[in-house]
């Protein structure tokens, strides 16, 4: 029998000693990193590696990640040129909708002559997680490897590990990206890349429900090597190209760098994670009765635009509200219509009604409980309780949200600039990549 306990803690590894030494860094959690800088550290690094005449694929993140990419773009193919015998630009969906050619022109600062004419000899594609075709099987980790990795979480599932074609059939994988604080992970960046970015809802599905079990609120932002971690590094010790990554500190507007590495994917990420950590979570005094998440239009649906709740619910009052401000969002998820069949709950609904919800796609079972936080379910009873509210003040409308099981909020009913100004209430503004945490709870993190 599959263990869903969400009271069960598996171990949190430190960093080990080494790895994040392992990697080239440049920079720190103070200062900002020219673009000389940039360009010459990358030009450095990809020099002392063997990729002459070798075939590249160069993972990106997709649209819903503040970074500076043409900046460290533009040096990679400069770095490359006249060395690498392809490179194929892939950009690591996870189940995201596909990027439209505009959207990826403006993601790769290629708005003027287009993505072809800025970085010739450059093939740009989305991950196709929605094409059996463009999927390759990496084989499987079995049910008791699984247990090991989760702390005993899933004691009888095995992981299928597949990913996109391309991750397999290049000599060398280069992942490009930042390093955040994650909901499911701890820190995202790194083999995150492969896995979701760049595989399907096996590996999805079981990595973000073990995620769901630990909880949003423990794991967001935990440094270390989490079980999730584990899992990640486990699927991609099965890609035998050679792994390579690019790893950076974004400052805040995501604009601008503090710092990069440049290692193996577990090394850079550690280098990044740690500052990361310095960088992008704000500890808080005392909560706040209401919290304001004002939601960048980066987020399109609320599958991403959730962000701006989980990052800051752990500042919010016990019964305080979290309201997800963002008009222009439309829908709560068009890739993931089956989250209106369960709408948003506590872990505690799904893992006490089991056998009603252990075929529904686990991803979308974790999504909601990341929207909800953290509460109770009574079986006996079917009472259940959140310890926050969560209204989104969104164009979503009402009747929409009700089914979802969440609060509405006209956006136009808000004054921010009068909230701003309420001590009981914390007005976040590009709310979503940097956590907020109680100051208490610093050691224990």
């Amino acid at each position: 029998m599959t263990e869903h306990s969400p009271t069960r803690q598996p171990t949190i590894h430190p960093i080990p000693e080494g790895l994040a030494e392992r990697a080239a860094l440049l920079g720190g959690p103070e200062g900002v990193l020219t673009e000389e800088q940039i360009t010459g550290f990358i030009a450095e690094q990809l020099a002392g590696q063997d990729l002459d005449g070798k075939s590249i694929c160069l993972i990106i993140p997709d649209g819903t990640r503040s970074v500076p990419l043409p900046l460290v773009l533009s040096a990679i193919h400069e770095a490359l040129a006249g060395r690498a015998s392809s490179v194929t630009v892939l950009i690591a969906l996870g189940t995201h909708a596909a990027m439209s050619e505009g959207a990826i022109d403006t993601l790769l600062g290629a708005t003027e002559k287009g993505a072809a004419a800025t970085y010739p000899g450059w093939t740009v594609l989305n991950h196709a997680w929605d094409d059996p075709d463009q999927i390759a099987d990496l084989g499987e980790i079995s049910a008791e490897r699984i247990s090991e990795l989760t702390g005993g979480l899933l004691t009888d599932i095995p992981m299928r590990v597949q990913i996109n074609r391309l991750v397999v059939e290049s000599d060398v994988n280069l992942i490009v990206g930042p390093v955040f604080p994650h909901e499911v992970v701890g820190f995202s960046g790194g083999n995150k890349y492969f896995f979701p970015g760049c595989s399907v809802h096996d590996v999805i599905d079981i990595s973000h429900w073990v995620g769901a079990l630990i909880t949003a609120s423990r794991i967001i932002g935990t440094l270390g090597i989490t079980p999730v971690r584990q899992l990640i590094d486990a699927a991609s010790e099965l890609i035998d190209a050679e792994k390579l990554a690019v790893t950076m500190d974004v400052v805040s507007g995501g604009r601008e760098l503090n710092a990069i590495a440049v290692g193996d994917p577990q090394a850079a990420w550690a280098a990044m994670a740690k500052i990361s950590a310095q960088t992008h979570i704000t500890y808080v005094d005392k909560p706040f009765k209401r919290i304001v998440a004002l939601v960048p239009e980066m987020y399109d649906d609320m599958w991403t635009g959730a962000k701006g709740f989980y990052k800051s619910e752990p500042v919010c009052a016990d019964g305080g509200d979290v309201i997800i401000y963002a008009p222009h969002i439309t829908e709560v998820a068009a890739m993931h219509p089956g989250i209106r069949d369960i709408g948003y709950h506590n872990i505690e609904y799904f893992t006490k009604q089991w056998e009603r919800f252990k075929d529904h796609p686990w991803g979308e079972l974790a999504h909601s409980t990341h929207v909800t936080g953290l509460g109770t379910f009574d079986p006996e009873t079917g009472e259940e309780r959140q310890r926050v509210n969560r209204y989104f003040a969104t164009s979503i409308p009402q009747e929409e949200c009700e089914a979802h099981n969440v609060l509405y909020m006209d956006p136009a009913s808000l004054d921010i600039d009068a909230l701003r100004n309420d001590p009981d209430t914390l007005v976040i503004d590009h709310a979503g990549e940097v956590l907020f945490r109680l100051a208490a709870e610093r050691s224990s993190l």
